[in-house]
């Protein structure tokens, strides 16, 4: 039998804290969005490809 435990922490950062908090996550949310922009704009034209693939092999048959 396996027992899962958890613990739950409260933290009081100060307002510095609280500050460079606020700063990583936004760096970090723009850096995502970013990164999947880029993800998404590489991706695009391989689907593209392959639905012409697709279609000229219809138009073969």
């Amino acid at each position: 039998m396996k027992i899962t435990k958890a613990y739950q922490f409260r933290l009081y950062p100060t307002k510095e804290q609280e500050i460079l908090i606020h700063k990583t996550f936004g760096c970090t949310r723009f850096l995502y969005n970013q990164m999947l922009k880029e993800k998404k704009k590489a991706i695009k034209p391989i689907v593209i490809e392959v639905v012409i693939k697709e279609k000229s092999m219809l138009v073969l048959k």
